[in-house]
């Protein structure tokens, strides 16, 4: 169900803010973790001001997925820069799947 809801809101922040026309989703189980890769070819966007936890003025998006990441035990990775598009790499422990 967590990697569903992550995918969800992925998702709904491409459609957005994104302005992507290609979006690939990949789903590996890897050493007892799942690993979902989103990757889009849109606008991008400085990763170091998603970290930064700034809200949006529409929501609170890579914060949620963040956050659902890390009550699961996982992680997020963000691979982004402005005009190159974006990638989200989620790890989840399997016990939490």
């Amino acid at each position: 169900m967590i990697l569903y809801r992550i995918t969800q809101e992925a998702l709904n922040n491409i459609e957005k803010h994104a302005g992507a026309t290609k979006t690939v989703l990949r789903l590996i189980r890897r050493k007892g973790r799942m690993c979902l890769s989103i990757r889009d070819n849109g606008r991008g966007f400085l990763p170091s001001a998603a970290r930064a936890g700034t809200k949006r003025k529409d929501g609170f998006g890579l914060a949620n997925i963040r956050e659902r990441a890390g009550f699961a035990g996982g992680t997020l990775e963000i691979k982004s820069a402005p005009g190159r598009g974006t990638q989200l790499l989620i790890s989840i422990p399997m016990k939490s799947v």
